[in-house]
């Protein structure tokens, strides 16, 4: 009796000074904060500086020259903009209310089905709706200041008279590609595909974007790797038929890694569509980790608190499994799931809740990608 209530103790004790250990010994890890955004001070900058930043959203945020570029074809080329505008408002198509051609570049930026090349509008639509979103909304939202300067840099561009006057509001960030916004991670699929603009470019989730490959029966041909490494190296394997450079490569850093589970879930389950996926030229399937992709993710580890729990290369940690040699037991799916989902396998001689369920939440999915090489190359 006496031996059960010492054995009893002692397990109560334990389990007390985990939790006071997890508390209060470990660090607590808050999410990075987006990218710094330098503010422009409109009210001291030249045309030519307003010019400039319109350039950048152009070629930066807008995502414009994804698909206003010779190579793809898939939209026209903004640099003939000013020579074709006064016939389009003549063309018997036009639906518009614009009258010169600063108002019929806002308006080709806010309604863009209001008038479409003809050639260019999506599959099926007789060229009466553009593929082309608002570009107010999704992922590339841009500012009344933006897009007054994106419409001063087509003016000059094309060679016309810039005729905006440069706002005296909010000033204007010097962004090229900035992470959204956000209070934390969507919560589904659809949200994640309108939230980041994706069905501008695809056929997803009731999205019907002509620019890049058709998803909606993705998951019948592609698996989980082959779709999450798509989205985070996009020039690593290219559709036939699309050019590479079309993708943004940033979604990496934007995206959280719930979201880039989510994501490709949802791509996996989609296997009954009208559309045929594209085939992959150029396989380029990553081994092990790089030792740059070593680098980073030990160095991630380290950051977000993980030495204090588990043994890798210098860290001691001795609450939770020794991971220095991980790799050769485990594969890159289940360290995956240990992290975002920890309570879902538990390594025998260890409590469930130790590992704090957050990591979904803080992790980009660029992050969890590289912790992920990391691991899996420790053998």
């Amino acid at each position: 009796m006496k031996n059960f209530l010492k054995v009893t103790l002692f397990s109560l004790l334990l389990i007390a000074l985990f939790s006071l250990y997890s508390n209060y010994g470990i660090p607590e890890i808050q999410p990075a904060p987006p990218p710094v955004e330098e503010k422009l001070d409109l009210g001291s900058m030249t045309m030519e500086q307003f010019v400039a930043v319109g350039e950048k959203i152009i070629n930066g945020k807008g995502t414009c020259m994804l698909c206003h570029n010779a190579v793809g074809g898939r939209a026209p080329l903004l640099e003939k903009l000013v020579t074709t505008t006064p016939e389009r408002l003549q063309d018997s198509r036009y639906k518009g209310e614009a009258t010169d051609l600063e108002s019929y570049i806002l308006e080709s930026m806010l309604q863009p089905s209001v008038y479409v090349v003809a050639g260019f509008g999506k599959a099926g639509s007789n060229d009466s709706e553009s593929p082309m979103p608002n570009v107010t909304g999704g992922a590339i939202d841009l500012s009344e200041a933006e897009i007054s300067a994106v419409i001063a840099y087509l003016q000059d561009l094309g060679g016309a008279e810039v005729t905006v006057e440069i706002p005296t509001g909010a000033p204007v960030t010097d962004t090229v590609q900035a992470a959204p916004a956000k209070a934390g991670p969507l919560g589904t699929a659809e949200e994640i595909v309108a939230g980041y603009g994706c069905g501008a470019c695809h056929v997803i989730a009731g999205q019907t974007g002509a620019v890049g490959p058709d998803l909606s029966a993705i998951g019948a041909s592609r698996d989980s790797d082959y779709l999450r490494r798509a989205i985070l190296e996009p020039n690593a394997e290219v559709a036939e038929g699309y050019p590479p450079n079309l993708m943004p490569t940033t979604y990496g850093a934007q995206l959280y890694a719930q979201e880039l589970e989510l994501l490709v879930a949802y791509m996996q389950a989609s296997v009954g569509g009208s559309g045929e996926s594209g085939q992959v030229v150029k396989p380029e399937t990553p081994a092990d980790a790089t030792p740059q992709a070593e680098a980073d993710g030990e160095a991630l580890m380290i950051q977000h608190g993980c030495g204090a729990c588990h043994k890798f290369s210098s860290q001691v940690g001795a609450i939770g499994p020794d991971l220095s040699g991980i790799g050769a037991l485990r594969d890159s799916d289940f360290l995956r799931r240990a992290i975002l989902e920890p309570n879902a396998d538990i390594s025998d001689g260890y409590m469930p809740n130790l590992m704090p369920p957050v990591y979904a939440a803080q992790l980009s999915a660029q992050e969890l990608d590289l912790i992920v090489d990391y691991l899996a190359g420790l053998k």
